[in-house]
């Protein structure tokens, strides 16, 4: 059996996993997780460990030049 699961990930470190693509607040992360689930139910399959990697960088407000004006 195949999922695909979103987990969401808070500033606060409460975590969250739904079906459908999430509207994200300020203080929130997202992962796409494709699963594949095999045929053993009611096995204890084994452990997952998981390390997300670092999101990229993204621009402050710093960084954004503010646009050109024009005056009428």
């Amino acid at each position: 059996m195949k999922l695909e699961r979103f987990l969401i990930i808070s500033a606060g470190g409460d975590t969250r996993v739904v079906h459908r693509m999430p509207i994200l607040g300020l203080d929130q992360v997202c992962y796409r997780l494709n699963v594949e689930i095999p045929a053993s139910w009611g096995s204890v399959l084994g452990e997952i460990n998981l390390r997300l990697p670092d999101p990229e960088p993204t621009v402050t407000l710093e960084q954004v030049e503010p646009d050109e004006v024009e005056e009428e």
